[in-house]
């Protein structure tokens, strides 16, 4: 390599033959503009801004864009999980506050049911009573319609105290 330079320099330092002088001297001018090209570009650019910071503007501007919408997206589910969680929370007590109301319901229902076989028992205690120790059919019929009419009293009392309950564990 070093004997073909010297042989280059020897050629192009002949003053008869100007071909290699200038095809050396062309040839590191080409160089030369190869390695001047970027910024001849960039000083001949008549817009303040070059292709490059256009192309980097466009592509700072899609990721910005890009940034913001996955934010919105992500803010969308965080809401929509909040949302989730709040009606869950919300039917969670719904169902409690129901089985409350319904235990009582029941309650009051098993209470009402045992009141009404106590009032029927007794019912027919005092007619079983009333049979035997009352001779007098006429005055036997009596005292059977009165027994007759205190029990209806009682079970009209025993209904109206239950719709009333009723009523009340509706408005619930």
């Amino acid at each position: 390599l070093l004997g073909r330079m010297q042989s280059l320099g020897r050629l192009s330092a002949n003053p008869k033959d100007d071909t290699v002088f200038w095809s050396v001297w062309v040839v590191r001018i080409l160089f030369l503009l190869i390695e001047m090209l970027p910024l001849l570009i960039k000083l001949t650019s008549i817009d303040s801004k070059s292709l490059y910071i256009s192309v980097t503007n466009m592509k700072n501007n899609h990721t910005e864009i890009a940034f913001e919408k996955t934010n919105k997206a992500r803010l969308e589910v965080r809401v929509k999980e909040q949302k989730n969680q709040l009606l869950s929370e919300n039917l969670a007590l719904q169902f409690d506050t129901t089985k409350q109301i319904m235990d009582s319901s029941l309650r009051h229902l098993v209470y009402e049911m045992e009141q009404l076989k106590a009032a029927l028992e007794l019912k027919i205690k005092f007619q079983l009573f009333a049979i035997e120790k009352v001779k007098d059919a006429v005055l036997q019929k009596q005292v059977l319609q009165q027994i007759e009419a205190l029990f209806e009293g009682y079970i009209e009392t025993l209904n109206t105290t239950m719709r009333q309950s009723q009523l009340f564990h509706q408005n619930l």
